[in-house]
């Protein structure tokens, strides 16, 4: 199981990345072109979404469709909240 820094404390990764063994409504994090290919798919993902974007990748187009929200607690530094 993966480990990550929150909070000054080392805790367990409660996030799964897509291709992981995720439940249904766990925290997901999928790549951006994964979003892109099937945002219907995600925008209907019933737990917390996460996006792995890369240097190239084109973030503007995630303010532009539906809500947005600032990474807060629990959001690990790599992941996006949607």
């Amino acid at each position: 199981m993966r480990r990550i820094l929150r909070r000054r404390e080392m805790v367990a990764d409660d996030w799964s990345h897509l291709g992981e063994e995720a439940a249904e409504g766990a925290a997901l994090i999928v790549p951006l072109a994964e979003l892109r290919k099937d945002a219907g798919r995600w925008w209907q993902w019933s737990g917390r979404l996460g996006v792995r974007i890369t240097p190239i990748d084109r973030v503007e187009e995630l303010a532009r469709r539906g809500r947005r929200r600032a990474p807060g607690p629990g959001v690990p530094a790599r992941a996006l909240r949607l």
